[in-house]
């Protein structure tokens, strides 16, 4: 107890003994409750078991926010009250249902959606308006991206799985966060779908997304060097040298396996804190069944400030049985300051696996 009354009738030494509190806050989405009264506050090491109940036409899906790892579909789910713990239970209509996106958060965010909870496997996520962000593997059946709204992943190990189609319509976005550094959490976009369509006016963008530019020698495998005039980073195709005509910078090496690439563009060579090369392009993955681009699906390098080398494209790779389309694929590499000396990056990585190619071409 915190409280103790005691007769004195001798000398009493009283000492008091402190542990942690950590607190327990049990949510659920639309489709089913939680055992919501055993919310509030543990003692340090006290296990408390979590409870999903499902409501008729739903099944429980999994276990979001502070939860162990591995554990996500656990029900009952036991936790450990070793630190603060926020977690949601996310139920899925059986029948399926659409669920309307608007605002800016994480995936996860069941207020976001409308009505409230995160899609399943049976669900129809449109994304409507703001920007969601991606950060762990989900799934749906179907996702419309339109009116201007933007996906971003924000994880490397990110996969999103759609059992139909994914259509990106004109003005919607899929792309990546802010390029990294060696010691950052890099990213890429990984779709696995059965059709995936990407209207014109509509992209998939990693843009210089992929390693990011520097003052001094740039990131990645393939990265530009610093130098009187820095060099273009390479990846694809060799990064091109950087030169003022008396002294040359090599421009940065290829990598990766073409045929199957997996790496990041890395970026240019910089000069000083207001020079700086161009980043990278990022990574794109797709595996589908029938896949048409009308719009845009690019990996460019970045561009360089003034007297520096320019980004290496990344990587996009498609396995998919009929490619068709008349929009873009590509990952060129950024340009260089060519007209002081700095070098372009090189290009990057595009592998196309397909049984069938239909309808218009694709450059």
């Amino acid at each position: 107890n915190t409280q103790a009354v005691f007769t004195l009738t001798t000398n009493i030494v009283l000492t008091w003994h402190w542990t942690n509190e950590y607190r327990l806050v049990l949510t659920n989405s639309s489709g089913g409750t939680v055992n919501s009264e055993t919310n509030g506050w543990y003692t340090n090491g006290v296990t408390v078991e979590a409870v999903a109940t499902q409501a008729d036409g739903y099944v429980f899906f999994q276990w979001t926010g502070d939860v162990p790892s591995g554990q996500e579909t656990n029900n009952p789910l036991f936790l450990t009250m070793d630190q603060p713990r926020n977690v949601a239970a996310q139920f899925f209509s059986a029948s399926g249902a659409t669920r309307y996106w608007t605002g800016s958060n994480v995936w996860e965010s069941v207020t976001n959606w409308s009505p409230s909870g995160m899609p399943g496997p049976y669900d129809t996520a449109v994304i409507q308006a703001g920007t969601v962000l991606l950060g762990n593997s989900r799934t749906a059946a179907s996702l419309i991206i339109t009116n201007g709204a933007t996906m971003v992943f924000t994880n490397w190990t990110t996969v999103l799985s759609v059992s139909d189609s994914v259509v990106i319509y004109s003005n919607g976005l899929v792309r990546l966060p802010l390029p990294f550094t060696t010691n950052q959490m890099s990213n890429q976009i990984t779709i696995i779908c059965s059709n995936l369509v990407v209207r014109a006016g509509g992209a998939i963008n990693a843009d210089g997304r992929g390693y990011a530019g520097t003052n001094g020698n740039g990131f990645g495998p393939g990265r530009g060097m610093f130098g009187i005039r820095p060099s273009g980073a390479g990846h694809g195709g060799a990064g091109g040298d950087g030169t003022d005509w008396t002294v040359l910078t090599a421009g940065g090496p290829t990598n990766d396996a073409l045929e199957r690439p997996v790496l990041p563009g890395s970026s240019g060579g910089g000069y000083d804190l207001t020079r700086i090369g161009g980043a990278g392009g990022g990574v794109i993955h797709i595996e589908a069944t029938n896949v048409t681009v009308e719009g845009i699906i690019s990996a460019n390098g970045g561009a360089s400030g003034v007297w520096c080398g320019g980004g290496a494209g990344g990587s996009i790779r498609i396995n998919c049985g009929v490619l068709t389309g008349g929009g873009f694929i590509g990952a060129r590499g950024g340009n260089g300051d060519a007209a002081n000396g700095g070098g372009g990056g090189g290009g990057g990585c595009v592998a196309l696996a397909f049984q069938t190619l239909a309808g218009g071409g694709l450059p």
